[in-house]
């Protein structure tokens, strides 16, 4: 789950107390990296990386913030209900900038993950295809089947 400067945190040795981990540090700045495959479904990491200042003579506390994290998938269909193979699907945030995409398989099934809570627009192949609100109250994971009448 966690590195320091790019080595597995269990190389320093860590001592394991209930909700806490103690590592032994020189003074001095590091890196500490969070692996995603390790934190719980549905959660993501608030950033993936942080600076730690230790300090010498002292305990430094770092705090590893969660946020919720959602999931949408389902099919592409054109207007006949076929699904569509090879489609990118798009979730873009006009207000912070950020794309998550996904290219549909062969049965037209696509998967946009890691998505933080927000209002979203979709497209599909460039083409507006809708908008998305995910606010905390809103299901971890769902099924959201789109319709494209005109894919190039």
């Amino acid at each position: 789950l966690l590195t320091l400067n790019n080595k597995p945190l269990k190389s320093f040795l860590p001592q394991i107390q209930g909700d806490r981990t103690l590592v032994r540090m020189s003074p001095g700045v590091y890196r500490l990296d969070l692996d995603p495959a390790g934190l719980p479904p549905d959660w993501q990491a608030a950033a993936e990386s942080l600076a730690v200042d230790v300090i010498a003579g002292s305990y430094t506390s770092v705090m590893i913030p969660l946020i919720r994290s959602y999931t949408r998938s389902g099919v592409i269909t054109d207007a006949q209900g076929q699904a569509i193979a090879g489609a990118r699907v798009e979730a873009i945030q006009p207000d912070r900038g950020t794309r998550r995409f996904s290219v549909t398989n062969g049965a037209g099934v696509y998967y946009l993950e890691g998505l933080p809570q927000g209002k979203y627009t979709l497209q599909i192949n460039g083409k507006s295809a809708g908008s998305l609100q995910l606010q905390e109250s809103s299901e971890a994971f769902q099924e959201l089947n789109l319709q494209q009448s005109s894919i190039p």
